[in-house]
């Protein structure tokens, strides 16, 4: 059984855009070690029963001179293992990954690149260079679901005879450019005024969620505010039970395509065709005059506030007659 070590060291939504990746190299029987930027994604991975060890280390987070140690460690790790291939997943950096390949004596190397500006999705570019290794389309599995399990802590919060939309203002830490503006989700709860409204985000989103939560009490709508209060497992569940989610290219988008709920999404600097959740019952709205291409966004970048109330009611319509 040969033994392939995976790099992905992104947030959510790159980690479950790999999952079409391990299972196509878990039915092909291979070992598969996966690196991670922390723990939140690993256990996202790990619940699909399918990695036999994986590996932490967040390259874009670690500090002088804590990043030393943690370096130390993490290759001390992986130094405990022979792989047989090196695979460097769509995004991340290839001088990295081939410094680290060639650092671990990995022969078999095979790297697919930042791709920015392709109209293909990360997750079919990661499947289409198995071809290396004599694993081609007819072997692929396009599968992004995840296991998730029934837990009684958050009965209270989808029991409710309303139908559940789900709201996600963030975007990460450092992504603010992706995050929607208030005045969108104003037209939102106009537009929906039957719903019941779910805030989720983690601690570090907490302003942006009270923000919303404090404009859907003026606006007199049914909203919770669930911000930081549920793991990611939770979260999940919460997202499965609800009719869909609405939010900026996040994590959290993905995370309800992998649960099987559709997605109403808004793309500005990012190309949902290339990082967007793949599933044909998702809607985007994409801005009609952004000049900010990501990675390279400006500081003042405002191509998330100019949605107008007409498309943003197309895609609800589309959303809710499916």
């Amino acid at each position: 059984m040969k033994k392939i070590l995976i790099l992905n060291h992104h947030g959510i939504g790159d980690v479950l855009m790999n999952v079409p990746l391990v299972k196509t190299l878990d039915s092909k029987k291979f070992k598969i070690f996966m690196t991670f930027k922390s723990d939140v994604e690993k256990s996202l991975i790990d619940h699909n029963g399918v990695i036999h060890d994986s590996f932490l280390y967040d390259f874009r987070r670690q500090k002088f001179p804590k990043n030393i140690t943690h370096f130390i460690s993490f290759i001390y790790n992986l130094r405990k293992y022979s792989f047989d291939i090196g695979f460097s997943t769509c995004g991340t950096n290839t001088f990295y990954s081939k410094l680290l390949f060639n650092f671990l004596g990995i022969k078999n190397q095979i790297y697919v690149g930042e791709n920015i500006g392709s109209n293909d999705h990360k997750s079919k570019i990661n499947l289409e260079h198995l071809s290396v290794i004599d694993i081609h389309k007819k072997d692929f599995i396009n599968d992004f679901t995840i296991p998730i399990f029934t837990n009684k802590k958050i009965d209270s919060v989808i029991n409710s005879e309303k139908k559940i939309c789900c709201l996600h203002p963030g975007s990460g830490p450092k992504e603010k450019q992706k995050r929607l503006g208030l005045d969108t989700f104003e037209k939102i709860f106009d537009l929906l005024p039957d719903f019941k409204f779910l805030i989720t985000g983690s601690g570090i989103e907490e302003n942006i969620c009270s923000e919303l939560f404090d404009l859907g009490v003026d606006k007199e709508v049914d909203i919770e505010n669930l911000c930081d209060q549920y793991n990611i497992f939770e979260t999940a569940h919460i997202l499965k039970n609800s009719s869909f989610v609405i939010g900026g290219d996040s994590g959290i988008l993905h995370l309800a395509n992998s649960v099987g709920t559709p997605c109403l999404g808004f793309f500005g600097p990012t190309n949902p065709l290339h990082t967007g959740p793949y599933n044909e019952k998702n809607i985007f709205i994409l801005s009609k005059n952004c000049h900010c291409i990501y990675p390279n966004i400006k500081e003042n970048c405002d191509c998330m506030r100019d949605f107008s109330t007409t498309e943003i009611k197309s895609g609800l319509d589309r959303l809710t007659s499916q």
